[in-house]
C-alpha cells in the first residue's frame, strides 16, 4: 500500500494499526548513537533531541479581510492561529488557537522578537522521520468557533487523535513514518470541504507543512538543528496573510 492510500485510510476511517507494527530494531541504539554524534561534532545539544518544535517568526497582512460588513476593510483584523500536529506514527494532536496580531491595514507586520514556540511533536526513534502540521489561521469573531471547527475536523477520526501528544511513540513501521505529509494534506482537504459549515470566525484555507529528520544523526536535511524560515500563505474572506515559520529541535 502506498503512503497516500494509507494516509487517506488513517484520516477517514482510522485504520492505522499500530498494534500490528513492529518496533524499529535497535531504535534505542540509534538514538544513543545520534546523541554521541552530536556531542562529538559540537552539535547544539549533547543529548539527542526530544521534540520537534514549529516556531512562528512573523505574520504579515498582505491584504486586510473584507467580510462584507458595513465598515468593510476599515475594521481591525484580530488574527488567531491554531491547528493539528501530526507525529510520524500518525498520531494527531489539536493545538488550541493563540493570538498572532491585530492588523489595521495592508502591509502591516507582527514580528516576534523571539520566535513564538507554537507547537511541538515528540521525536520518534528508528526510521520514523517525517513530522507534519496543519496550520489554521482565522480572523477572530466575538462568537469564536475556530477551536470547535478543528475539534470537529478530528471528531470521528479515531486514528490516534489526542489532546496529549506526549503519548506518541515510535513503535510503528517505516511506511507509517512516511505518511505524515499525506495525512496533513488529507486533513487540509477535509478542512476546506467543511469551511462552509463554519459561520463564526473567518477561517482561511488551512495550510499543511512538514519536515523530515535524518535518521543518521536526528538532524534536519540541512545538517542543522533548525531549518531556514519558510512562508505559508493564507487566502480567504477577501484577505491574504503570510506566516513565516521554521522548525527547531530541542533536547
Amino acid at each position: 500500500m502506498n503512503p497516500k492510500t494509507l494516509a487517506t485510510r488513517v484520516v477517514a476511517t482510522g485504520l492505522i494499526a499500530l498494534g500490528r507494527a513492529r518496533p524499529a530494531r535497535n531504535s534505542g541504539i540509534r538514538l544513543l548513537a545520534a546523541a554521541g554524534v552530536l556531542a562529538a561534532t559540537g552539535g547544539a545539544f549533547a543529548q539527542a533531541p526530544s521534540r520537534v518544535v514549529l516556531q512562528i517568526h512573523d505574520v504579515v497582512c498582505v491584504d486586510e479581510t473584507n467580510s462584507g460588513s458595513i465598515i468593510g476593510e476599515h475594521g481591525n483584523d484580530n488574527m488567531i492561529l491554531g491547528g493539528v500536529t501530526i507525529a510520524p506514527n500518525g498520531r494527531k494532536t489539536q493545538i488550541k488557537t493563540v493570538k498572532v496580531g491585530t492588523f489595521q491595514e495592508d502591509g502591516k507586520h507582527k514580528t516576534f522578537s523571539s520566535p513564538m514556540q507554537f507547537a511541538s511533536i515528540p521525536v520518534s526513534t528508528g526510521n520514523l522521520r517525517e513530522y507534519g502540521m496543519l496550520l489554521v489561521l482565522a480572523e477572530e469573531d466575538i462568537s469564536g468557533g475556530t477551536n470547535e471547527f478543528v475539534a470537529k475536523l478530528l471528531k470521528g477520526d479515531s486514528s490516534g487523535s489526542s489532546t496529549d501528544d506526549s503519548k506518541a511513540d515510535g513503535g510503528a513501521t517505516a511506511v507509517a513514518g512516511e505518511v505524515a505529509k499525506e495525512i496533513a494534506k488529507e486533513l487540509a482537504k477535509r478542512a476546506v470541504e467543511r469551511l462552509k459549515e463554519n459561520a463564526k470566525d473567518d477561517i482561511f484555507r488551512p495550510q499543511d507543512v512538514t519536515v523530515v529528520l535524518r535518521e543518521s544523526d536526528l538532524r534536519f536535511p540541512n545538517g542543522k538543528t533548525s531549518t531556514a524560515p519558510q512562508t505559508a500563505t493564507f487566502s480567504g474572506h477577501g484577505g491574504k496573510y503570510a506566516v513565516t515559520y521554521s522548525w527547531k529541535l530541542v533536547s
